[in-house]
């Protein structure tokens, strides 16, 4: 009586443990370095809406969006005026001006143009810092187009980066990808063994950092083409852009730095713990 012979797969379904830790750790460490890239853009995204660079980037955008320099040049005479004639304590209105600031009386009268210019873009810092950039939509939008982008669309989602709100929920991001990112890299670790713990560590913090440099070296790059060959309000939107990018590398590159000197320890001692001499005990 002929029996048949029992099904065979192909191929070996059954993976050793080795072949498990493996694919654990692979898979772990691409969800670990796409958690600490996250955290990392979060923790940019914190250090540039942080009150006192958040307001130097306002008041270079605003000077540039409003056209202060001409504007108040042509009402400047007419603001003294008002400022002269104004009992104490009154408010000058500079007109044509798209935020709605208030200048009393006193910090009008008798106050140098430059002066007055530094003040009211201070004042509209603030503004725009603690309210958005809502003021400033409607003279964006008729200003016309800047390279690949309108200066509406840079207005909303840029320079609209740029509030307290923004620094809160930048904050909160921060802490929370960080703590998924080291639950996810600890995970990792312990898949591997030895001094590969070490550098599964490494290696996931360097790309991660390295990701965002690359990332941010990109965008500082094609921001720098379009400062060199740009008109006024070209170059300063995206001076700003250029100057949040190296904010990144800077922040990117330290982390690869970081990572790739871990990762350069757990190699050597690694290196060195396979040489180092054997001895056995015979009992």
């Amino acid at each position: 009586m002929a029996y048949a012979e029992p099904y065979r797969p192909a191929y070996d379904v059954s993976a050793t443990l080795d072949e498990r830790r493996s694919v654990a750790k692979w898979m772990l460490g691409f969800l670990a370095w796409v958690a600490l890239l996250g955290a990392l853009s979060a923790l940019v995204l914190f250090q540039i809406t942080a009150e006192s660079p958040a307001k130097q980037s306002l008041r270079r955008a605003t000077a540039a969006l409003t056209e202060i320099d001409a504007s108040l040049a042509r009402h400047y005479d007419d603001m003294q005026t008002q400022a002269e004639a104004a009992p104490p304590g009154s408010v000058v209105v500079f007109t044509d001006y798209p935020i709605a600031i208030e200048l009393t009386r006193e910090e009008v009268l008798g106050v140098p143009q430059e002066e007055l210019r530094i003040l009211i873009l201070d004042r509209s810092a603030d503004r725009l810092y603690e309210d958005g950039t809502g003021v400033l939509r409607e003279s964006a939008e008729d200003a016309g187009d800047l390279g690949l982008f309108s200066v509406a669309g840079f207005t909303d989602r840029a320079l609209g980066l740029l509030t307290q709100d923004t620094h809160r929920l930048a904050a909160i991001a921060t802490l929370v990808l960080t703590a998924i990112a080291v639950g996810l890299m600890a995970a990792a670790v312990l898949a591997a063994r030895s001094w590969g713990r070490l550098i599964t560590a490494g290696v996931i913090v360097v790309l991660a950092g390295a990701a965002l440099a690359v990332g941010a070296a990109i965008v500082s790059a094609y921001s720098s083409s379009q400062v060199d060959v740009g008109e006024y309000l070209r170059v300063e939107l995206f001076g700003i852009t250029k100057d949040h990018a190296m904010v990144a590398i800077r922040t990117g590159a330290g982390f690869a730095i970081a990572g790739a000197l871990v990762t350069a320890v757990g190699l050597i001692m690694g290196a060195l713990d396979k040489n180092a001499p054997r001895t056995t005990l015979e009992g």
